[in-house]
C-alpha cells in the first residue's frame, strides 16, 4: 500500500486529493486507548490506513490494524466519519491530502498486541485524559478527542441497541406495530 500511495501522490503531484482512511478505537479492559507512533515522525495515530482501491471497509480496517499491531478484528461498530477542512495535511511528498477517517470499535478481536517484525511502529495506551493532545497526528486530532470527550471510561462493551428500548405501539392499542409511533 505504500508503494501505491508513493506513486500515486507522485502522479498528483500538489494537487489536492481525498484519501479515505479506516481507523480503530481498540482499548484494553481499563478502557485505556490504544495509539501507535511512526519512528519517523514521533506523533501518535490512531491504528488503521488507507482503503485500498476496490477494497470494502472492513477489509481495510482488519488489514491495516492487523498490519500494525497483530491484532484481527473480527467484527466492528462504525462509531462515526470525520471530514473537516481542518483535518487536511501536506504529506512529505508536497502531496495535499484531505482525509476522511471511518472511526469503528472492534467488537470482538483475535490475536495478540504485538510488535511486527521490520515495523517502524511503536505502540501505548493511553487514558483519556492522559493522551498526548500536542504529539497526537493533527489531522487524526478530531477523532481522538471525540474518544475522550465520549469514551473518558472506554467504551461499553456493548454498544447500546435503541430498538430493544423503543416499543412500537399505536396509541390505545398496545402490541400492534404496524403502524407505529416512538
Amino acid at each position: 500500500m505504500a508503494l501505491y500511495r508513493e506513486i500515486f501522490h507522485r502522479v498528483v503531484g500538489s494537487f489536492p486529493m481525498v484519501e479515505f482512511w479506516t481507523l480503530a478505537y481498540l482499548t484494553d479492559p481499563q478502557g485505556n486507548l490504544l495509539m501507535t507512533q511512526r519512528e519517523n515522525d514521533g506523533y501518535w495515530r490512531l491504528p488503521g490506513g488507507p482503503i485500498r482501491p476496490e477494497e470494502d471497509m472492513m477489509n481495510c480496517l482488519q488489514r491495516t490494524v492487523l498490519d500494525q499491531t497483530g491484532v484481527l478484528i473480527e467484527a466492528g461498530y462504525l462509531i462515526r466519519v470525520f471530514s473537516d477542512a481542518s483535518q487536511r495535511y501536506i504529506e512529505t511528498d508536497d502531496a495535499r491530502v484531505y482525509p476522511i477517517y471511518a472511526v469503528f470499535s472492534a467488537a470482538s478481536t483475535r490475536g495478540r498486541l504485538e510488535r511486527i517484525e521490520g515495523s517502524q511502529r511503536r505502540f501505548r495506551f493511553f487514558s483519556a485524559e492522559n493522551i498526548p493532545g500536542d504529539r497526537v497526528f493533527p489531522p487524526m486530532l478530531p477523532a481522538v478527542r471525540f474518544f475522550s470527550d465520549c469514551f473518558s471510561d472506554g467504551i461499553p462493551l456493548r454498544l447500546v441497541d435503541v430498538d430493544a428500548y423503543i416499543r412500537y405501539e399505536r396509541p390505545g392499542e398496545p402490541g400492534r406495530e404496524d403502524d407505529f409511533e416512538l
